[in-house]
């Protein structure tokens, strides 16, 4: 196992240049005009992802191995490994400010069950009376919530705390099938419901009213709900007429195609995440084979190719971007130098002097060139986020 960090000293001149030139625009707070990457490497993997990160930076990893075996890790600086149950393997999809992680482990029989680390040891959450689940997201309270098949096989949305255990919440929307997948620290939850039609729709609950929004589609027959802030704003990907593309959905806005605002080449994409800033993450393909880029998008920045936004990119392509803490810092998957990586992005601070703006904007000239020397085609791995409103094994 290696972690390699990805620095330039050379560019901070590219650094003062750019984010002097916003600040004379008279930008306000949203995407940082730049940022330094940290790639995170896992040896043998065929797959690396930071799924999610906290306000203390420290990032939930998942990854695969070249035997298809799921592996969970916590990155602050180095890696931890998350351990499985027996020798089946896990893998984390979120992580509270206080270090508790949450995911799944594959069982004797290899099916999922929906676990907790306090540490590195998991700990069962148990199910609704079926036989798989995961969790899928915490909030710093230790509010979890994911997906569990219940006794007719059904897989429904699932709430856990300390003193009740494990209940269903009721985001079903008349059909049979349910799934959460976020939870903010104010008691949204986010998610998705079938519908009596059996059609998939994104939806919002919130734990305080027990009330449950459909937050219907963008014109397709399904949608859903990947994350949502202490606004109870939410994202998530939906259907269209000709693709799924990643929405934005507030109680002023309703649903949002944020590919209206700009795609990165293709119609099909995915938002994963959101904070309390409004800025928002995910992943957009650039063509018909697949490949991707992340992105971040808020109302003040529009959408933002995070490839752009590198001081020294030395090899690191950003495939997708799954999660932000509330310090702007970003995570998620790509590759270094051709093979799997995960990502850490973190904001460089904005100068207060203009003394260097003229040498920056030449050094970033000269970045520009490195970056189409470097060329390559790059294939993309949907990332283990994706479209999985129900769980598989």
């Amino acid at each position: 196992m290696k972690v390699r960090t990805l620095r330039n000293g050379l560019c901070w001149l590219a650094v003062a240049g750019i984010a002097l030139t916003h600040l004379a625009q008279g930008r306000a707070a949203g995407i940082s005009p730049l940022y330094h990457v940290t790639a995170i490497v896992i040896d043998d993997a065929t797959y690396t992802a930071g799924e999610a990160i906290n306000s203390s930076g420290v990032v939930a990893v998942g990854a695969y191995n070249s035997g298809d075996v799921p592996l969970a890790w916590r990155f602050n600086g180095a890696l931890f490994p998350l351990a499985p149950l027996g020798d089946g393997g896990a893998y984390v999809n979120s992580i509270s400010n206080s270090g508790l992680a949450v995911g799944w482990a594959l069982n004797s029989s290899s099916l999922r069950q929906p676990i907790a680390w306090v540490s590195a040891t998991p700990t069962l959450l148990g199910t609704l009376g079926g036989d798989r689940g995961e969790a899928r997201g915490v909030n710093n309270a230790g509010l979890i919530v994911g997906q569990a098949r219940d006794t007719l096989g059904f897989a429904k949305a699932f709430l856990y705390d300390t003193v009740s255990g494990l209940s269903e919440l009721p985001l079903a929307l008349g059909g049979t099938r349910s799934s959460a997948n976020a939870i903010s620290d104010s008691g949204f939850v986010a998610g998705s419901g079938r519908t009596p039609a059996e059609d998939t729709h994104a939806v919002r609950y919130e734990l305080a009213t027990s009330t449950l929004l459909d937050l219907g589609t963008l014109g397709g027959a399904n949608s859903f709900a990947n994350g949502v802030n202490d606004a109870g704003h939410v994202v998530g990907l939906s259907d269209t007429v000709d693709g799924f593309r990643p929405f934005y959905w507030s109680p002023e806005t309703g649903m949002q195609d944020l590919f209206a605002f700009g795609d990165l080449g293709s119609p099909f994409g995915a938002a994963y995440d959101i904070n309390k800033s409004g800025v928002v993450v995910g992943y957009g393909e650039i063509n018909d084979d697949l490949d991707s880029r992340a992105f971040a998008w808020s109302p003040v920045d529009g959408l933002v190719n995070l490839n752009d936004r590198l001081v020294a990119p030395l090899g690191m392509i950003l495939l997708g971007a799954s999660g932000i803490n509330e310090q702007g810092q970003i995570v998620g998957w790509g590759t270094l130098d051709g093979s799997p990586a995960g990502f850490l992005l973190t904001p460089v601070p904005e100068p207060s002097t203009p003394v260097l703006a003229v040498i920056g904007l030449a050094t970033v000239s000269i970045a520009a060139l490195r970056r189409r020397a470097q060329g390559g085609r790059l294939v993309n791995r949907l990332p283990a986020r994706a479209i999985a409103p129900y769980v598989k094994g």
